[in-house]
């Protein structure tokens, strides 16, 4: 798959898809049907990666590479400090009823992180229903590729009251033209766009045990701006080794992109 996605050819042709026509059903069902497929493998090799058996000494340096805490690390983001650390780096840094209050390590909030992540993905698809008279709106994705107001985009609170057997039938995802140029897998992919947009979602249910992750686009201050730098604020986050790596969807997304 990834020498298929370096070649000329398939370069060029995903460069003649990034325009209006990519608004055609049958292309956008083809590349998100990709997508998914591809989304899956990541987010199943990173359960693999979570799990006892797979969490070796190399998984875990590559946790630390990405996050800049360790696994073992206890998860103390409602601490007075941590906070504190947020709010200096953003004063409206968001907060989260289920960040975390159970005594749980960073590998562990991860670990039923992904969990949440691939039950919701195992949800979504582009089956698309018969009784829909929306055109735009293909399974649980909207068809909005002639716009260029991104990448992708969902409203976190769709999962909250929430029953996760409804997941299927509620959420949507807006999927914008900027989603069609990427790759498959890798840095700024499609399937590490994907896993940013579903850790959105909020988490719900007894101690938080459904729904996403709660994330957000931080900085969180003024709302989503296209002049925010949102990759150098992750980067921040993670160099400064606050725990708000665990809120912050740009890095999570960097969990994700990976190659395989």
């Amino acid at each position: 798959m990834s020498s298929e996605r370096k070649s000329t050819k398939g370069t060029s042709e995903k460069k003649k898809q990034c325009v209006k026509e990519t608004k055609v059903t049958n292309q956008f069902k083809k590349m998100m049907d990709e997508a998914l497929e591809a989304t899956q493998k990541v987010l199943e090799q990173r359960q693999k990666d979570l799990s006892e058996k797979g969490w070796d000494a190399d998984k875990q340096k590559e946790f630390f590479k990405i996050f800049g805490v360790e696994g073992h690390s206890i998860i103390t983001i409602d601490s007075e400090e941590e906070k504190k650390k947020a709010m200096d780096a953003d004063p409206s840094s968001p907060f989260d009823p289920y960040i975390e209050k159970r005594n749980i390590t960073a590998h562990e909030f991860m670990q039923e992180g992904v969990d949440r992540l691939l039950f919701i993905f195992k949800k979504i698809s582009t089956t698309i229903d018969e009784g829909n008279k929306d055109p735009i709106l293909i399974g649980n994705f909207f068809n909005k590729t002639d716009s260029d107001k991104g990448s992708a985009s969902v409203t976190a609170d769709q999962t909250s009251f929430l029953e996760p057997d409804r997941y299927a039938e509620i959420l949507r995802i807006n999927i914008f033209q900027n989603f069609v140029c990427k790759p498959l897998m890798g840095v700024n992919s499609q399937a590490s766009t994907l896993c940013h947009e579903l850790s959105h979602f909020y988490r719900s249910g007894e101690n938080g045990r459904d729904g996403g992750m709660g994330t957000e686009d931080m900085p969180t201050k003024g709302g989503y701006s296209k002049l925010k730098n949102y990759p150098t604020f992750a980067t921040e986050l993670k160099e400064s080794k606050s725990q708000y790596v665990f809120k912050n969807s740009y890095n999570i997304e960097r969990y994700f992109e990976i190659l395989l």
